[in-house]
């Protein structure tokens, strides 16, 4: 798994990048979830004309007439009472004043003040029959409304200050609305931007299986834990095996000190010399036993123990060359077990004498296989450096023409800036240096891999249109490219059949 994610981070981008990454995914997120909440407010469609906009200037028209309207409503029906009266009480005067008493003329006088009270006020009716008309219209606008009901001059006006406080609130509510629109237009330009720095840090790394930016980036950056653990958890490994080597190298140095202060003689020094402790642990308690029992002896018999002389002491006194002899016979010994292994070793040899001869005996058989396979693969690297050679001269022109075709209709630029080598590879001349494709973004990468692919397919099939399949070829671009791409894309498929597949909504055709 270290090696994988070695290899999937070997662009080598350094830790201020990931930093910077984290913040635009967490940005993207951020501003994502607010744009969210702000569709949620605002409605399914903008519903402002100038009917709803004009309602509160309608209203403030009719309070403003109204106001000035002081007369109820029975003013015709009056005015028609006042009238009648004044006639009968005047032709009622003319009538007895004539057929039984003059003095009865005033009350002809009385009717015609009556009359002229009531002329007067029907003129004042025709006048505020403008009004009338006012009120009438007001009346209609306010059920227009929603109110169920007529109302006198007082409750009509109530009804248009409320019509009016309902227009506030709406045109409060449509303002609220406008800037909520402004906002959610501004968030989708910063998540625009975002994704676009998002996108160039992505085209760092190989395709991810994330479906949106995002998960991309939280992907990459969850790889790079996991990179940042293992390194760690290696280079701590790396640390303990050193330290176990140096251990070790230090118990060989004490090991090699302690073998060398005694002589052993067999390949298992350790176990010859645990033996010979055993025995001599053995022999020294075997001693001290016999000690004892001299001692008890001596002093059963009544002797002196020390004027026992051990046995074999004169002979010790006297044998002054008993240790070299020994250091001699010991390295005769050590000699004769290192003689003994090398036989042995020689011996196992030489039992595998047969194996080994068989073993050579086939190592030949495969070398002439391997010679006759030689000669077969270097008469086919020989024909197909001629194949690719009549490739080449046969398709190269027909492919780079076709490639300068594409290359000027996807990204607008001139084909003389591109060089194609005889293994169709691209390359682009910056500044009179030749540079691989590799040295670009991962969305430019595809886009010339693009533009080289649909040029392979002219100059392949001449007298054939063949259908294209496209699987989501603009993962990596970003905007700019992207619109340039389909649009071009567009174009191509007047020529040939294209299938194109996509994960995502924002890169459909």
């Amino acid at each position: 798994e270290l090696r994988s994610l070695s290899d999937f981070f070997r662009c080598g981008i350094d830790e201020t990048e990931f930093e910077k990454a984290k913040k635009l995914s967490d940005l993207i997120s951020e501003k994502r979830k607010e744009a969210e909440i702000l569709k949620r407010t605002l409605p399914g469609c903008d519903t402002e004309s100038d009917e709803q906009t004009s309602k509160s200037g309608i209203a403030d028209e009719y309070i403003k007439k109204l106001s000035t309207v002081k007369k109820p409503r029975n003013a015709n029906k009056s005015c028609h009472i006042t009238l009648s009266l004044g006639i009968i009480i005047l032709v009622l005067g003319v009538v007895v004043g004539l057929l039984i008493n003059p003095a009865a003329y005033t009350l002809s006088v009385i009717g015609v003040v009556i009359l002229i009270f009531g002329l007067k006020n029907l003129i004042g009716l025709k006048k505020s029959s403008a009004e009338e008309e006012i009120y009438d219209a007001a009346n209609r606008f306010i059920i227009s409304e929603g109110f169920s009901e007529e109302y006198d001059v007082n409750r009509l006006l109530d009804a248009l200050y409320e019509i009016k406080s309902r227009e506030r609130a709406t045109e409060a509510h449509r303002y609220e609305t406008r800037l909520n629109r402004t906002r959610l237009s501004e968030l989708k330009e910063e998540i625009t931007n975002a994704e676009r720095d998002a996108c160039e840090f992505i085209a760092h790394f190989p395709r991810t299986d994330a479906a949106t930016v995002t998960e991309s980036v939280n992907e990459i950056l969850r790889r790079r834990d996991i990179y940042l653990a293992l390194s760690e958890r290696e280079k701590a490994i790396t640390q303990r095996k050193e330290e176990q080597f140096a251990l070790a190298a230090r118990y060989r140095s004490e090991a090699d000190e302690f073998l060398n202060r005694f002589p052993t003689v067999t390949d298992r020094p350790f176990d010859e010399i645990n033996e010979k402790l055993v025995e001599y642990t053995a022999l020294s308690r075997s001693v001290e036993r016999m000690r004892a029992t001299l001692d008890a002896f001596a002093k059963e018999h009544g002797i002196n123990p020390s004027a026992i002389t051990p046995i074999g002491s004169e002979e010790r006194a006297f044998s002054v060359d008993s240790t070299i002899i020994d250091t001699k016979i010991s390295e005769l010994e050590r000699n004769k077990a290192i003689t003994e292994r090398q036989c042995k070793i020689i011996s196992e040899e030489l039992e595998c004498e047969d194996e080994l001869t068989a073993e050579r005996d086939g190592l030949l058989t495969k070398e002439l296989e391997y010679e006759k396979r030689l000669g077969i693969i270097l008469k086919t690297q020989k024909y197909l450096g001629e194949a690719k050679d009549i490739l080449t001269s046969k398709y190269l022109s027909k492919t780079k023409t076709a490639f300068d075709k594409y290359v000027n209709i996807i990204s607008r630029e001139s084909g003389e800036d591109f060089h194609m080598d005889t293994s169709f590879a691209v390359m682009k001349n910056e500044r009179g240096t030749l540079r691989q494709t590799e040295a670009y973004s991962r969305g430019t990468r595809d886009l010339y891999a693009l533009a080289a692919r649909f040029a392979l397919i002219d100059s392949l099939y001449e007298n054939e249109s063949p259908f294209v399949i496209l699987d989501d070829p603009f993962a990596y671009f970003d905007d700019a490219k992207l619109s340039r791409a389909t649009a071009a894309l567009s174009s191509i498929a007047k020529d040939r059949q294209i299938i194109y597949l996509t994960c995502a909504s924002a890169r459909k055709i």
